[in-house]
């Protein structure tokens, strides 16, 4: 099974898209967590709308960045493998199961995104150019001066987060 962790912070309409893109998933065996970072009656509110068992809904202190959500969701998650997925990312139809033919291979995997807002995610509301992700081989060299892994990209094993010792709650990212 496959534990999906949504971070959201006051989101509701972002958090929609998001659900239904999990919810529409080709792979099924999975549950989805979502945590918000405070407490937002409009987001609960959409939660509890979809009134599906695979989804389990919490509400932590507010704390102001990713890390403790994440922290909090990866503590109840159940699944073998995690995939972390920010409230404003919609998943393609097949990204599980693409993600899960190839985690034999390593402890963690990624795939390539597409930029596509449809909402306004940039500076005052402006909608940000589309992009579609490009393909190329696994690069350390590039990773140890920039990151270009998106965690909304990835799936990772749960132990080996676990031995990690999860996010680092110092980072705003």
């Amino acid at each position: 099974m496959i534990s999906i962790i949504t971070s959201t912070f006051d989101r509701p309409k972002l958090l929609k898209r998001c659900i239904e893109s999990v919810q529409n998933q080709s792979y099924q065996d999975y549950e989805h967590i979502i945590v918000q970072d405070g407490k937002d009656p409009k987001t609960k509110k959409v939660v509890e709308s979809y009134n599906d068992p695979k989804i389990r809904y919490f509400e932590i202190e507010h704390f102001g960045n990713h890390s403790r959500p994440k922290n909090f969701g990866t503590k109840q998650a159940k699944g073998e493998y995690l995939a972390y997925l920010d409230d404003d990312v919609a998943l393609r139809p097949d990204h599980l199961l693409i993600l899960l033919k190839e985690i034999d291979k390593a402890d963690i995997v990624y795939g390539d995104r597409w930029v596509i807002d449809d909402v306004g995610l940039g500076e005052n509301g402006a909608k940000m150019p589309s992009s579609v992700g490009r393909s190329s081989d696994f690069r350390l060299d590039i990773l140890m001066k920039a990151n270009f892994i998106d965690t909304s990209d990835a799936l990772i094993r749960r132990e080996v987060l676990f031995n990690l010792g999860g996010w680092d709650e110092r980072y705003q990212k």
